[in-house]
């Protein structure tokens, strides 16, 4: 048997200090590795973590619009980065704990809106379609019952390629034990709407009440994504941004209330809008819109809020040109004869808000890299309004 040199002896003695160390909260005061909860398709792992890019305590276009566009612009650029991986070789070290280098720990996330959990699939769904690594969760059995809850019901998991077995078992909602239907997300590249269709015709008849509002509000719908499929999609797109659009919506029977999202990574408003109207006829939306709000927001005549605003003014007016954006005109028009309407366009940096029969725009500080057109609607009694 060969003598063990002193050579030897001090590197095992060193690699021995090395991984007793790991198990330490501190190592010379610097924080140790950190180590979580790795889940995919084929079970759960314990591995090493890098750095963590947080997420706000809340995701939503209302309540909090800066903390959320800030995480989904960021998430898009470091994600857009990445060059596509490949699987790495299996390792025949069994025992060898994996180093997930960048990652977000939901575990942190206390609330999601209906619109942002869709935008959030969505780049998710970007990802897993252009990188060739399967995705995975860390930590989920530490997330938000109300956040899992909501993600599962959309189809998160699903869309991601997690099967149930790997999943958690949650109860339902309040509001789905009180009767409300969620429509998982469905996505598509055209205006083939038969994948989505069936859960779209659910949830409008299951809402109920004034049959010609919910027809009208349906018929906008199909034209705002006839409107992605024709422009959103035009002029200098990321190679790897796919060109498609996303859909989700629920529907509360006692209330008669249908709330709608839909999302496009494309190029937003204001990059598409002069490439369809002359400068001379934005201005005189943008004019005219000033006029009618007493001229608020006069300072930002130039900024994108007031582009998505000239957007929806121009494609009501645009009856000769039914490729020009119809569906923002129609869908603000059937929530407008909706009890309790309300409509949210954000494109980039514009954000529009039509509620009450009355609009408001204003200028976000981080960019959302889409359009999102969030839709509330609750509908009269068959046969009436009230």
């Amino acid at each position: 048997m060969k003598k063990l040199s002193v050579r030897y002896w001090n590197w095992l003695r060193n690699r021995s200090a090395r991984e007793a160390r790991k198990r330490t909260k501190f190592v010379s005061g610097r924080l140790a590795p950190t180590y979580g909860r790795f889940s995919d398709n084929l079970g759960h792992k314990l591995v090493r973590l890098g750095k963590n890019y947080p997420l706000p305590n809340a995701l939503c276009f209302d309540s909090r619009p800066e903390d959320t566009l800030a995480f989904l612009s960021n998430l898009r650029l470091r994600t857009l980065r990445k060059r596509p991986s490949r699987p790495p070789p299996k390792s025949r070290r069994s025992g060898r704990v994996r180093w997930i280098r960048k990652y977000t720990d939901f575990a942190t996330l206390k609330h999601i809106s209906p619109g942002a959990a869709l935008v959030l699939a969505s780049e998710f769904d970007r990802i897993r379609r252009t990188a060739l690594t399967p995705a995975a969760a860390i930590n989920i059995d530490r997330w938000d019952d109300f956040v899992y809850r909501s993600l599962y019901d959309l189809g998160f998991f699903k869309l991601l390629g997690f099967s149930d077995d790997g999943l958690r078992d949650i109860l339902p909602t309040p509001t789905q034990a009180a009767g409300a239907i969620l429509m998982p997300m469905a996505c598509g590249n055209d205006t083939d709407l038969s994948d989505s269709g069936d859960g779209l015709l659910h949830i409008f008849s299951m809402v109920g009440g004034d049959d010609s509002s919910r027809v009208q509000l349906l018929g906008a719908v199909a034209d705002a994504i006839e409107n992605v499929k024709g422009h959103a999609y035009g002029g200098r797109v990321h190679p790897g941004i796919p060109h498609l659009w996303w859909l989700s919506g629920s529907a509360d029977a006692q209330t008669r209330t249908l709330t709608l999202s839909i999302y496009d990574q494309g190029v937003t408003i204001p990059v598409t809008l002069p490439n369809k109207w002359t400068p001379e006829v934005i201005a005189s939306m943008i004019k005219s819109y000033l006029n009618d709000t007493g001229g608020a927001g006069r300072h930002d005549a130039a900024h994108d809020g007031l582009a998505v605003a000239a957007a929806m003014r121009l494609s009501k007016t645009s009856t000769d040109a039914r490729e020009r954006g119809k569906g923002l005109s129609k869908i603000r028009e059937a929530v407008a004869n909706c009890a309790g309407g309300r409509l949210r366009v954000i494109s980039r940096h514009g954000n529009y808000l039509y509620e009450n029969g009355v609009e408001s725009v204003s200028i976000t500080e981080a960019p959302l890299r889409g359009t999102f057109i969030g839709i509330e609607a609750t509908f009269a009694a068959s046969g009436g309004n009230e």
